[in-house]
């Protein structure tokens, strides 16, 4: 009887080709733990490939210009001036050294928007670019800049809460950072800001903008750029060159 039974159970497993079958269930069992960890180690290597050729093609790709303006051949001119404490430092001088650049000082507070590539272009087209291109200058007449925390203006950095120096009208009072932003319509009508931030990545170029760079005490309302500044923008918009005017002698005390 025993021959008998092992035959049958030979006979059962060659007509099922072998194929293990759960208790109970009558059928066919799903793949094994040894398929299951084949089939993620093929999944996880494709999927391995697919990234490491996307993250490639983002480390390679070129900057490709928007189509927001100010694009690539297009030349806007806008005004800026600087206020540290109530005294309005002097102009920016020309960016002779770095004139390829798209963002560039023309001198007596007029800044020149000509994008030359996707890097100053369109949306990059901003103030924190202007002063990236302009700082690439030699010389401490390019230590200007300003971040969301700090100004840089002639030798000196004024970070926010520290106090004015001495011999400016806010003396002795903790400042702060803040850019305001007028459009053409509103420098002449005299009306508030068309933008107030304290990030210049926020201020995004525009034809005839005129921006005012301050750091001041908190509730001191900054003015906006001098009448002057605005006449050498419409001038230089005009084709006309910027008169020549005497090297400020206006300073900050340090």
């Amino acid at each position: 009887m025993a021959r008998s039974n092992s035959g049958n159970l030979v006979s059962k497993a060659a007509a099922t080709g072998g194929v293990r079958r759960r208790g109970g269930g009558g059928g066919a069992s799903g793949p094994s733990r040894f398929q299951l960890g084949m089939i993620a180690i093929v999944v996880i290597g494709l999927l391995s490939i697919v990234w490491a050729k996307v993250d490639y093609n983002n480390r390679n790709a070129k900057p490709v210009a928007d189509s927001t303006k100010p694009t690539i051949g297009t030349t806007w001119y806008a005004g800026l001036e600087t206020n540290v404490c109530g005294t309005i430092a002097p102009p920016l001088v020309t960016s002779a050294q770095n004139a390829e650049n798209g963002l560039t000082s023309l001198g007596s507070g007029v800044i020149k928007i000509a994008p030359v590539s996707a890097i100053d272009a369109g949306r990059k087209a901003t103030l924190a670019q202007f002063y990236a291109e302009f700082g690439s200058g030699k010389g401490t007449d390019f230590n200007a800049n300003v971040t969301s925390t700090s100004l840089s203006s002639g030798n000196r950095v004024y970070a926010n809460g520290s106090k004015c120096p001495t011999g400016t009208p806010q003396a002795g009072k903790p400042g702060k950072v803040s850019i305001s932003v007028w459009s053409s319509a509103a420098y002449n009508l005299g009306g508030k800001p068309t933008l107030v931030t304290t990030n210049p990545k926020l201020v995004h170029f525009h034809d005839h903008d005129f921006i005012t760079v301050s750091f001041l005490p908190v509730g001191v309302t900054p003015s906006k750029p001098s009448t002057s500044v605005f006449d050498n923008v419409n001038t230089v918009t005009a084709g006309q060159p910027i008169p020549s005017t005497p090297a400020s002698t206006t300073t900050i005390p340090q």
